[in-house]
């Protein structure tokens, strides 16, 4: 249970470090895009792994 959660909290970190990364590139629509498309992705993971 313990190694579940630590995998899962890596893996929002790492997720997040990401967003923080294109979130300071500008707020124009292309990267508001890829910020939804990779939300989607991370979504469809978090939800087929349970």
């Amino acid at each position: 249970m313990t190694s579940l959660y630590t995998y899962l909290n890596i893996k929002f970190l790492l997720g997040h470090h990401m967003l923080y990364h294109i979130s300071l590139k500008g707020h124009n629509s292309e990267t508001n895009e890829s910020t939804n498309l990779l939300l989607g992705i991370v979504g469809k993971l978090s939800t087929s792994t349970f």
